[in-house]
């Protein structure tokens, strides 16, 4: 809101991306792609309207074999950014990240019996990123006394994190008359560079019951866990310490009628907990701004929890295969 009422941003925002994907043993294709993306200096928020803030360009070349996949990538993102809020703030930001990662992953399937199916797979990665976050800033007297913020809002940080990770997956799934159960579970690991190990496990179950020729019955319960990457650290709030993986438990109940194999509709109750929430920064009064670390109502969250429970209708058609597909979903939270 304050730099709706007076005052001028100026930003600058620079991505850059390479991305090679050799995937392993035989290929079709190999991937490269190369994309930058700037927002030219000088330019302020009217100007976003009437141009085009980023150039592209893309290379790309494909190796892909449907079980094994290794990719290999490098990216980069430079944002600039200042403000100015007459007797209010007046700040600049210069903020750097890079990181690069490498991944491994391998997928298997077989089916013992013929109603028994097994899924299975492995993967691996190396990640690491050079974090820079330069603010220099100065609030008027009574912004910083209003906010609860210091005068000088100025901050030089610099992070390096590093971290390898795994996972192991597998699920059966089996199929009688009327009546399908899959059962899975997935190991995931991490080790920080400078820290010790930690280990989650997330138990999955989907089941479905034919109840009628067109008519079907499902439910399904599952832990999903996602851990910090080395480039989600908040190198603004001088992050040290990497946060405990996020833990979701999702669950749902619904019924299906399939009109035919084009259509389709849906009644589903959901509800979905999250148990560890990683904190993150965000702006109390004005929510749409290009340099929101700069605004004297940033604050940083940290909740210890999350809950979101519902019911959605849904409805879905499938057209021939140039065709769109068109889905409508309605949800109804209580």
């Amino acid at each position: 809101m304050l730099s709706r009422i007076c005052g001028e941003e100026r930003f600058q925002d620079r991505h850059d991306r390479i991305d090679e994907f050799v995937l392993m043993p035989g290929f079709e294709k190999m991937l490269i792609d190369i994309e930058i993306s700037k927002l030219p200096s000088g330019a302020c928020p009217d100007d976003l309207a009437g141009t085009v803030p980023f150039r592209s360009f893309a290379v790309q070349i494909v190796v892909r074999n449907s079980t094994v996949s290794t990719i290999f990538g490098c990216r980069g993102r430079t944002r600039d950014g200042a403000l100015f809020i007459r007797e209010v703030a007046d700040g600049s930001v210069f903020d750097t990240r890079k990181f690069s990662r490498a991944e491994f992953r391998s997928d298997w399937s077989f089916a013992p019996l013929p109603r028994l199916a097994i899924d299975y797979s492995a993967e691996a990665t190396d990640s690491r990123a050079d974090l820079r976050y330069n603010r220099a800033e100065r609030f008027q007297d009574f912004i910083a006394a209003g906010f609860d913020r210091p005068a000088d809002n100025s901050l030089l940080a610099h992070a390096a994190p590093e971290e390898w990770t795994y996972a192991f997956s597998g699920a059966a799934r089996r199929r009688w008359a009327s009546f399908e159960a899959e059962l899975g579970v997935r190991v995931d690991g991490q080790r920080y560079e400078g820290f010790a190990s930690r280990q989650q496990w997330s138990p999955r179950l989907n089941l479905r019951y034919d109840m009628a020729e067109r008519w079907h019955l499902y439910g399904s319960w599952g832990h999903f866990t996602q851990a910090q990457r080395p480039e989600e650290w908040r190198v603004e709030g001088t992050q040290s310490v990497p946060d405990l993986p996020e833990l979701a438990i999702h669950s749902t109940l619904g019924i299906a009628y399939e009109r035919s194999a084009q259509t389709r509709f849906g009644l589903e109750a959901y509800r979905k907990r999250w148990t560890h929430v990683s904190p993150y920064y965000d702006n109390t009064l004005e929510s749409l701004t290009l340099v929101p670390d700069l605004t004297p109502d940033r604050m940083l969250l940290a909740p210890t929890h999350s809950e979101s429970a519902g019911i959605e209708l849904s409805a879905r058609r499938a057209f021939p295969a140039r065709s769109p597909r068109v889905t409508l979903r309605e949800r109804a939270r209580p």
